[in-house]
């Protein structure tokens, strides 16, 4: 069946029904709207999200090359802004807070992963639905992170990967509104891109070229732009309000990166170790004592907060330990994840003031031997780093921007 609503030349928008594209568009609106309805959206989202899939499964544009060009060209520029917008919107945010220049980088960086696929495929229908997936599904981890963490995700979480899906379950991803009305715009957008004639591009030689040129354009401007943005360390959202989800995290790229401090010399080290005594190793291999060193993570003694009334004593064994025993109090360096880093800073005695922010040690920098305990009571070399092929999967994806 089809209708035609409106015919000028040789453009035409028509309503078809009970073809494929009409069922995709009936069967996601069903699912659109019980999922909401169970998850206690408001009556108005149950109803109007599944209209609009109907209506988009009804919709076909028919029209001649050029004006196919022009149609595809509105939606993927179209695209970019929905692809700023929605990372905001999971997170109770808009973008009218943003400052002008991440703005405008923001939508420069979604620019740059649309063309960018569409480079490699000549596929606008493909080159949106892909970014789609990547970008959205990262702003999903990150909205997940930051109900979690306190905090939203960093480039060097990347390498505490292996550690976050160690916990992972333990924590409760059941989808919220907010969560269903986002998956869902975002599949209503990529959807409509079926209602106009795809555009598919024949791989010539100076397309490639002028494709892959204003890529690289595009990217050495982002970089630049980047060198003025300062990311957000404050209180949860802070970065995505006022930078931009994506230009807050590209921005802290750079933040892993140790300098050498000014004015650093070997001389004024050695001179500043003349001042202790070097303790010679013993030789005695009996009689060596066994060293336990425990680390409870959820262990703190909430009595130096203030004063704690209780109906009994809080730690009466802990307080207990006079003799034989050295006890005092101590801060972490890190808050809701991260707990490695304090392990590394007992291991070492390196203190994670001297690193950049929000970094992993064991994983981004101890790449060769370093004294540790460990390595002190074994006397021995530390064995190399094994090769950890997901790492290093996820370093490759992001390093085009580590170089920004």
């Amino acid at each position: 069946m089809n209708f035609c609503v409106l015919k000028i030349k040789d453009f035409e928008v028509n309503l078809r029904f009970l073809n494929t594209k009409f069922y995709c568009g009936l069967g996601m609106a069903i699912a659109a709207f019980f999922a909401l309805l169970l998850h206690g959206a408001s009556m108005k989202a149950c109803v109007a999200l599944p209209v609009l899939f109907l209506v988009v499964g009804m919709v076909e544009v028919r029209c001649n090359e050029k004006m196919t060009f022009v149609l595809n060209s509105l939606w993927m520029l179209a695209a970019t802004g929905a692809l700023m917008y929605l990372p905001q919107y999971i997170l109770g945010l808009g973008i009218g807070l943003i400052k002008t220049n991440a703005l405008i980088l923001g939508f420069l960086f979604t620019a740059i992963v649309i063309l960018f696929w569409f480079a490699w495929a000549r596929n606008a229908r493909a080159s949106v639905i892909i970014s789609f997936v990547l970008l959205l599904g990262m702003a999903m981890v990150n909205y997940y992170v930051s109900s979690f963490r306190g905090e939203e995700i960093t480039p060097s979480d990347i390498f505490a990967f292996e550690t976050a899906m160690n916990v992972a379950s333990q924590y409760d991803y059941s989808l919220t509104p907010t969560c269903l009305y986002f998956l869902c715009l975002g599949t209503l957008y990529c959807f409509c891109g079926f209602c106009i004639p795809n555009l598919k591009c024949k791989w010539k030689k100076w397309n490639s070229i002028a494709l892959f040129g204003a890529e690289a354009i595009l990217i050495v401007v982002l970089a630049v732009g980047l060198k003025g943005i300062t990311p957000e360390h404050h209180f949860r959202v802070s970065g995505s309000m006022l930078k931009g989800f994506y230009i807050n995290f590209l921005s802290k790229l750079n933040e892993g990166k140790i300098e050498e401090p000014e004015e650093y010399n070997v001389e004024d080290l050695e001179v500043l170790a003349e001042g202790y005594t070097v303790v010679p190793e013993s030789t005695d291999t009996e009689g060596k004592p066994d060293i336990i060193v425990i680390m409870g993570e959820a262990f703190g003694d909430l009595r130096v907060t203030g004063e704690l009334r209780t109906s009994s004593e809080v730690m009466p064994f802990y307080d207990s330990l006079q003799e034989n025993a050295i006890k005092g109090k101590a801060l972490v360096s890190v808050l809701g994840g991260g707990t490695s880093n304090s392990e590394f800073e007992v291991l070492t005695g390196f203190s994670m003031g001297n690193l950049p922010f929000k970094t992993f040690p064991f994983q981004q920098y101890v790449k060769q031997d370093m004294w540790s305990m460990a390595h002190y009571l074994k006397k021995t070399d530390i064995p190399g780093t094994r090769f950890q092929f997901r790492k290093y999967v996820l370093f490759c994806i992001i390093l085009p921007f580590w170089v920004l």
